[in-house]
């Protein structure tokens, strides 16, 4: 399964709940690969033209 989430990785309550999805996802203690996505400030801006978009 992929999903998206904006992690703050300042935040202990963040960290918590990415700990809390792997658990779930496997709670046999299998791999969880995490990926981080880019984009310089251009593209994110172009990209956000709507709220949801």
């Amino acid at each position: 399964m992929i999903f998206t989430y904006m992690w703050a990785f300042d935040r202990r309550e963040d960290w918590d709940y990415i700990q809390h999805v792997a658990d779930l996802f496997d709670p046999t203690g299998e791999d969880v690969y995490w990926v981080e996505l880019r984009a310089d400030q251009q593209v994110r801006l172009a990209r956000n033209r709507t709220e949801t978009a």
